[in-house]
């Protein structure tokens, strides 16, 4: 009698585990507003406070799904930008695509995983490359003298500069976005990368 309750007892802790859902799903930040792409396969965890494997799977997922995030990546249905641009139906312009968890159906958490490259999407939803910022790094050596030494440092005490009649640029301050509880929905159902 003690074997059959301790068995039961097993088979009972066994098929309680696994039951708090952990939903995934990735986003896209469009002026402020938090738009849901897709959703990614649902896993389940033994418990609702189980945040850190939950993120971890959503990660995972998008990961596997994306070789690691990577846009440009060729599935059998295109690059996983033309994927993401078509899902999303509108323009855009150097947005990272960011993968989020919903533990037990509660709020949407940054999973800390995001695209490679930033999505560029067209008119016409048409994946393109962001263009990269360039800066002119090269010398026209054919100029430079360098036969003349360069000059060597003054022992000097330094002077404190005077303050500058340009104006100081500044730095904007990275915006945290919270998630909303409802997200703009834009699929229905999970894409297959």
């Amino acid at each position: 009698m003690i074997a059959y309750l301790a068995l039961s007892l097993l088979v009972a802790l066994a098929t309680a585990q696994h039951d708090a859902p952990c939903e995934c799903a990735v986003f896209i930040n469009i002026n402020g507003t938090d738009v849901l792409l897709t959703d990614l396969p649902t896993e389940y965890v033994n418990f609702c406070d189980q945040h850190e494997p939950c993120q971890s799977h959503c990660a995972s997922e998008f990961d596997d799904l994306t070789f690691g995030g990577d846009l440009s990546f060729e599935t059998d249905d295109g690059p996983v930008g033309q994927i993401l641009c078509s899902l999303l139906g509108l323009p855009v312009e150097d947005e990272f695509v960011s993968v989020y968890s919903n533990l037990c159906n509660t709020t949407w958490e940054d999973s800390g995983d995001t695209t490679l490259q930033p999505l560029c999407c067209d008119d016409s939803s048409n994946y393109y490359e962001c263009p990269v910022p360039t800066t002119d790094m090269t010398t026209d050596m054919s100029t430079t003298d360098l036969s003349t030494p360069a000059p060597v440092p003054s022992t000097a005490t330094p002077t404190t500069p005077e303050p500058s009649t340009t104006a100081a640029s500044t730095t904007p301050e990275p915006s945290t976005t919270t998630m909303p509880t409802s997200p703009v929905m834009t699929s229905e159902e999970p894409v297959t990368f």
